[in-house]
């Protein structure tokens, strides 16, 4: 592969490689002995070679073991992170929305949505819903408004909010510790890639 790319690289560039991807073999095995995983990580490795600028992936953690798969998440991030504009085509819509900035999503040879994640939710999500699990004062009018349910649980009140913007979510936050209450965890339900490519 170096030959092809015109690069010089010595077995010290090419175990460094190896090591990046997450594959340690012996020198004497052939490749044709390798399982699918280790070639899908020799591939990455091939296309590492002369450290491009601009990488095209195509299911990179396919067929890869869970911890591979996690290494290999990680070096592409990190690569990305160091300069390294990178194209990745995959069917794991959790991987693309771990680790993608922006996507383009494909439907019957047609790009159909493209855009920032956050964007692209947004068109979407009208509304974002919150849950806040919080002890406050039965005094809630100032946010009374964005309430859709409350219920009890393990002695704390658990709210579900509707908001228009994560703005709301601050303004929320902020009224119930002007009101002395306290706050043991917020979570924003955001719909996910799957929901979005499926409608």
């Amino acid at each position: 592969m170096s030959n092809l790319k015109n690069i010089k690289n010595n077995s010290t560039d090419a175990h460094r490689l190896l090591k990046m991807v997450g594959l340690e073999v012996l020198d004497t095995m052939k490749i044709k002995n390798y399982s699918f995983g280790m070639k899908k990580k020799i591939s990455l490795a091939q296309a590492l070679i002369g450290e491009p600028r601009l990488l095209f992936l195509d299911e990179p953690t396919s067929g890869v073991d869970p911890e591979s798969i996690i290494n290999i998440q990680k070096l592409i991030v990190d690569l990305n992170k160091k300069g390294t504009t990178i194209f990745l085509t995959s069917h794991n819509l959790n991987e693309i929305e771990k680790i993608c900035t922006s996507i383009a999503i494909l439907k019957g040879g047609h790009i159909d949505l493209c855009g920032s994640i956050t964007d692209i939710r947004k068109s979407f999500c009208k509304n974002i819903t919150v849950t806040i699990k919080a002890d406050i004062p039965s005094d809630i009018s100032d946010i009374s408004e964005f309430v859709v349910t409350k219920m009890v649980n393990s002695n704390k009140n658990v709210f579900t909010f509707k908001v228009d913007s994560e703005e709301e979510i601050a303004y929320i936050i902020t009224q119930i510790v002007n009101k002395k209450g306290s706050i043991y965890s917020v979570t924003q339900n955001s719909i996910t890639l799957e929901e979005i490519f499926l409608k």
